[in-house]
């Protein structure tokens, strides 16, 4: 379920994917896509993670089918987001060891903790982004929500 009361929304890889069509990690399309409407609609930004793109990525290489077909739409998203012809917003944040440091101790959790209990570091790292972002542009983390179709992400909504 989409929270369309946050001022914006981190996208997260299970819905990316099902945007463009990921084969076998599109069985949500018709859902995310009403969802995606709803969003535009509302004009809820909807910020990209690092994550998102690097994992989206790596599902299209290791799908089955038409690889390409399913490349060229991911490229051809991505372009769109470089030039801000999409509802997207790219997420910017530096590598470096600030990041790493806030990722590795966690403001509410550290990452030993998430991965001892099977969260993996990409959605680790989602939830950092989501709090640096919420830190820069000064708003609580409830204005930030996480668009996501996995239950065990989307409980920090």
């Amino acid at each position: 379920m989409v929270r369309t009361s946050a001022r914006a929304v981190f996208v997260d890889t299970s819905v990316f994917c099902n945007l463009l069509a990921v084969p076998g990690r599109d069985q949500d399309r018709a859902v995310v896509t009403a969802e995606f409407r709803e969003l535009v609609e509302a004009e809820v930004p909807m910020l990209l993670p690092v994550t998102t793109v690097v994992e989206t990525g790596n599902f299209i290489a290791q799908s089955g089918g038409d690889r390409r077909t399913t490349a060229e739409r991911f490229v051809d998203t991505l372009r769109k987001v470089a030039d801000g012809a999409t509802p997207w917003i790219p997420h910017e944040i530096d590598w470096n060891s600030r990041l790493i440091s806030e990722l590795v101790g966690g403001a509410d959790e550290s990452l030993l903790d998430r991965l001892s209990r099977g969260m993996g570091t990409g959605d680790s790292l989602i939830l950092t982004e989501r709090r640096i972002y919420c830190r820069r542009m000064n708003w609580q983390v409830d204005d930030v929500g996480i668009w996501t179709r996995d239950t065990q992400l989307g409980a920090y909504g």
